[in-house]
């Protein structure tokens, strides 16, 4: 896992952000496939 994703996942924790955290790969994956801009990665995160 890359080290920007581990400190993504660590500030998830940290601000008890569970749902979060369990949608983060596949967010992330969507993201890398081009399914989602990464503003939408990050509002799906924040929702």
């Amino acid at each position: 896992m890359p080290p920007v994703t581990e400190r993504i996942r660590q500030s998830l924790v940290s601000l008890h952000m569970a749902r979060a955290l369990e949608t983060l790969d596949q967010t992330l994956s969507r993201l890398e496939k081009g399914e989602i801009s990464a503003i939408e990665a990050i509002d799906e995160l924040l929702a």
